[in-house]
């Protein structure tokens, strides 16, 4: 399994534009998370669970979060 996931872990970034994700998903994702935390004026802890090679977490520490990231890959979280 871990040759396996060695070799996807080095082409997922491939199968995925990291831009439009930005500009389709986790800037929906983040807006929704900034107006429940607006209220309480303080900066939100996110835990990107099975974050891959990161995503939405870069997004997220680019965007003034504190943010967190776990996957069952260890070879999906070298790259954070």
């Amino acid at each position: 399994m871990d040759a396996f996931e060695n070799r996807f872990s080095e082409h997922w970034d491939d199968l995925i534009d990291w831009d439009q994700r930005w500009q389709r998903d986790s800037a929906l994702i983040f807006n929704y998370i900034s107006e429940i935390f607006l209220a309480k004026a303080t900066v939100p802890n996110v835990l990107d669970a099975a974050a891959c090679t990161g995503v939405d977490f870069i997004y997220g520490l680019k965007n003034g979060f504190d943010c967190h990231a776990s996957d069952a890959s260890a070879s999906m979280l070298e790259a954070l």
